[in-house]
């Protein structure tokens, strides 16, 4: 943020968390803000914490549902919450120019191989989901053609809930500079408990296009690619297979 040094809570809000937990096992944090937090010194200290955003004037009712269990949370993270400012790029609060780089949030902690406190896309709810069974419709595309991603998606706990699932694809190869992966598509399924569902996610091959500033035009690489599923960017949570354009 533009007025501040530092992601972290101020310091007597930290000793404030670290007092309460201390003396109550089920403390539970609610974070109030416009962006990402750092939670690190605390983290591990609490029950849960639930990320508040800037809810509005029902936020209190929503709140009081999830706490209570009347809703299952389904939401997740738009951001990267790092473990610390230096997992950040460089910031300067007061000067009038700067420039800043090409890597910005999962795709920088997958460049840099930084593990975040919680990865974009992350979030938990009252029931648990498992992934299985990844697959695709054809094994390679030509420069206007579709890929259809299925997934086999099961509710593994006791509460019906919502999951969003998200699909990522990386490039074999590149002969530009290209991030580790890029989100392509998401969704979201509702599952009772003990319900399975095959979700299906469309790529074209557009989709897969970069900017060449030299030609001024959009181009599709002849090149391998690697689809990753799963319910958040965190690489041990995808599920992954691959294709070609040809």
């Amino acid at each position: 943020t533009g007025d501040r040094k530092s992601l972290r809570l101020y310091e007597n809000d930290e000793k404030l968390i670290l007092a309460v937990a201390s003396v109550n096992e089920n403390c539970i944090v609610v974070l109030e803000g416009g962006g990402p937090i750092i939670v690190e010194p605390w983290k591990n200290k609490v029950s849960a914490i639930i990320m508040s955003w800037y809810s509005g004037m029902e936020g209190g009712t929503a709140l009081g549902e999830i706490l209570f269990g009347d809703i299952n949370p389904s939401a997740k993270l738009p951001a990267v919450f790092p473990k610390s400012d230096d997992q950040l790029p460089y910031f300067d609060a007061i000067t009038t120019q700067i420039e800043y780089g090409y890597y910005h949030g999962y795709k920088l902690m997958d460049k840099e191989g930084y593990e975040p406190a919680f990865p974009f896309g992350f979030g938990l709810s009252y029931t648990t989901f498992s992934y299985d069974n990844l697959r695709i419709n054809k094994k390679s595309m030509n420069f206007d053609g579709e890929i259809q991603v299925s997934i086999d998606i099961s509710n593994t706990g006791n509460m019906a809930g919502e999951e969003i699932v998200q699909m990522y694809v990386g490039y074999k190869n590149s002969s530009v500079d290209r991030p580790f992966k890029d989100l392509k598509g998401f969704d979201k399924i509702l599952l009772t408990p003990g319900e399975m569902k095959t979700l299906n996610l469309k790529l074209r091959a557009e989709d897969l296009a970069y900017y060449d500033v030299d030609k001024k035009e959009w181009v599709i690489e002849k090149i391998g690619y690697i689809i990753y599923v799963g319910p958040s960017s965190r690489k041990e949570d995808l599920l992954t297979t691959t294709f070609n354009i040809s």
